[in-house]
């Protein structure tokens, strides 16, 4: 055991490289999901702060426009999900000797697609945040023409 201690060949045998064994492609790959991936959570978390405060009422008034938040977080879901049915942990979006395809591999097609859930999840969030401002107008006008 002590044999085996001692020889180790590396200089530094306590510095791990995590790309260590992964082409270019796949490094492209995880920095690229990287990226979306955190894009993904500041959408989700502006769809639910846009629906916590859409959802709460004014002046006794329940605004709908909530509804539009609550879809979107759904739709932000499914494009969250759609990063691991992607899958390009160790793997990669880019098939470099494939010209079929553009260079695209079936996980990058599967991220595109996880890619317009998010877009459809950022037109709901527009129209709940449009339809609350269009709400909380009406909701101003009939408060100031009660007093």
């Amino acid at each position: 055991m002590l044999g085996s201690l001692v020889a180790v060949n590396n200089p530094f045998p306590f510095s791990i490289s995590g790309f260590n064994g992964l082409t270019t492609a796949q490094i492209i790959s995880f920095f690229i999901d990287f990226v979306l991936f955190n894009a993904y959570v500041v959408l989700i978390v502006i769809a639910m702060a846009g629906f916590y405060f859409t959802a709460k009422p004014r002046h006794g008034v329940v605004r709908t426009a909530a509804i539009w938040h609550f879809v979107a977080v759904l739709w932000m879901l499914m494009a969250f999900i759609g990063t691991v049915w992607a899958a390009p942990a160790e793997k990669t979006w880019l098939t470099l000797n494939s010209l079929s395809q553009l260079g695209i591999s079936q996980r990058g097609i599967n991220a595109f697609i996880s890619m317009a859930f998010a877009f459809i999840a950022v037109v709901c969030m527009a129209a709940g945040f449009a339809r609350a401002s269009a709400q909380n107008r009406a909701i101003r006008e009939e408060v100031l023409a009660a007093v």
